[in-house]
């Protein structure tokens, strides 16, 4: 994780994730982000004091009291939001993973556009009434989901969430029961809200598309995958 940490400082130019706080206005020329990374606790002493380095440099880290573990990114997810909600003056939230490319001068050409809606906006790569799978890594007891499909939900590795999609996820936080797997919760907490996900083609779940980097917004993989090779061709 503190080796990806160092990959993005030196490909975007010591902007970082996992959680953006973007706001947009009529002058696309001066753009205003704040960026951080959502993280747990580590039992690894090094890269425990690594991290409090890392913070007292850049003041990017919101930290969790809890051991870092997958199953946590749901509990990640809430702790961002909610910092975001009483901290941030947004009107965007960019949630992505720790893998990703985003091609930041496109997204801000994007949300400053005025077919760009700039409420009720939740935004990725859509993924339309996915089965509930009761087998494999995404395993999921009845007892836990009962029904056989879940809720249309953007997939994880990046989407968009307005204002004040963000405000009610967080009202609602305390009804709807937490559940493992990140970005289907994110999709519950959506139809609780009545909120409708939207699919942008923009938002590429592999580096190895075919989709073309001038209409990339997000891209995930790339530093897996990819190497720095889409840093150098915007």
């Amino acid at each position: 994780m503190l080796k990806k940490v160092c990959l993005i400082a030196k490909s975007w130019n010591s902007n970082k994730l996992s959680v953006f706080c973007l706001s947009v206005s009529s002058n696309i020329l001066k753009p205003r982000w704040k960026t951080v990374f959502l993280v747990a606790q580590t039992q690894i002493q090094n890269d425990s004091k690594l991290l409090v380095k890392e913070n007292e440099v850049h003041a990017d880290l919101i930290r969790a009291d809890y051991y870092d573990h997958y199953w946590n990114q749901t509990l990640k997810l809430l702790m961002g939001f909610e910092w975001a909600a009483r901290y941030c003056n947004f009107s965007f939230l960019l949630k992505t993973d720790d893998d990703v490319f985003v091609n930041f001068p496109k997204l801000i050409f994007y949300l400053n556009e005025s077919t760009t809606p700039n409420e009720k906006m939740y935004m990725g790569n859509m993924i339309r009434s996915p089965c509930a799978s009761r087998q494999g890594k995404w395993e999921i007891y009845t007892e836990e989901y009962s029904e056989e499909t879940y809720p249309d939900y953007c997939s994880g590795f990046g989407f968009i969430l307005s204002h004040d999609v963000v405000a009610m996820f967080v009202e609602v936080f305390d009804v709807v029961p937490n559940f493992r797997i990140d970005d289907v919760y994110i999709g519950i907490l959506a139809h609780k809200t009545g909120i409708k996900a939207i699919h942008n083609d923009g938002f590429v779940p592999s580096c190895l598309s075919n989709t073309a980097l001038a209409d990339t917004l997000v891209r995930h993989g790339t530093l897996e995958y990819c190497g720095d090779s889409l840093t150098t061709k915007i």
